[in-house]
């Protein structure tokens, strides 16, 4: 009985991945159009990612709405052995731009020259053109090698041109020069995720969360990590520490541990799971 549930709710993923211009997450509501059952509409959380999973091999139309009305419509295939899928959705424009960093006093110190250099890169950033914003960065750091938000931005821009390698020198840079930098500890992590290193990407998180334990986005990006190396208990754990130990996190987590219930027909714990998860989406509006 239990190897045929385990069979019949077996099937394919799909991970999406929403972004603005600068290569930042992104809220918003997803529809997936195809044949058979599954779960059809999903939120993105804080890391701008949700995950469709027990899909039937089949073709797809993915919908993506912003808050603002925007909508972008993407064709997705799990046919032919293409179980596994990820799909980033870009947006552009300032509306979806996050707002501002903390400035770090290090980087007050470079040269107006590299400052000059930096915002020219930013501002290819919020354009989408990822390699003249490499070159810009790789300029600035060379004009002043203290530049932590410049090897930042320069690991997001070699990320997008998948140049992962320069991406992650650049990603280590940063937290090098910039002590508890949790915003290229996110960064490098979600450059790992999309090179499907996740193992590497938990570890990354579990550092950040050691010196900022209620970072939302941290602990989502460690449930999904934990979820896609199937250690499904770890997982479980951590959802219940996040309640046990008060810590904020973002309602998102608790899909990793539906999933993991589902997939094991504990009917009780995906309904307990299910009315935790639907009154802090009510809560976290």
């Amino acid at each position: 009985m239990g190897e045929a549930q385990t069979d019949r709710q077996s099937g394919c993923q799909l991970n999406v991945f929403v972004r603005n211009s600068a290569g930042q997450p992104v809220r918003a509501r997803l529809l997936l159009i195809g044949t058979g059952l599954f779960s059809r509409t999903s939120e993105t959380d804080n890391t701008g990612a949700t995950t469709f999973v027990l899909l039937p091999e089949d073709d797809y139309r993915l919908i993506v709405r912003l808050a603002n009305g925007k909508q972008a419509e993407e064709r997705v295939s799990t046919r032919n052995g293409n179980c596994l899928q990820s799909e980033t959705v870009r947006f552009g424009g300032s509306d979806e731009l996050p707002s501002g960093s903390t400035v770090f006093v290090g980087d007050l110190r470079a040269p107006e020259k590299a400052k000059c250099i930096y915002r020219q890169g930013i501002s290819q950033m919020h354009r989408q053109h990822w390699r003249d914003a490499q070159r810009l960065f790789e300029r600035t750091v060379e004009i002043y090698p203290q530049f932590s938000a410049a090897y930042n931005a320069l690991g997001i821009a070699a990320s997008e041109t998948e140049q992962f390698e320069a991406a992650d020198t650049a990603f280590r840079e940063a937290i090098r020069r910039r002590k508890n930098y949790s915003e290229a500890y996110l960064n490098f992590a979600r450059s790992l995720i999309r090179q499907e290193r996740p193992k590497e990407a938990a570890l990354l998180m579990n550092e950040l969360i050691s010196f900022d334990k209620d970072n939302r986005t941290a602990i989502t990006l460690l449930a999904e990590c934990l979820f896609a190396q199937q250690n499904f208990d770890e997982v479980i754990g951590l959802v219940r520490e996040v309640h046990l130990k008060h810590r904020a996190h973002d309602p998102a987590v608790h899909r990793y541990a539906l999933e993991i219930y589902r997939q094991r027909g504990m009917k009780l714990e995906f309904e307990a799971e299910s009315v935790v998860m639907a009154a802090e989406l009510r809560t976290d509006r």
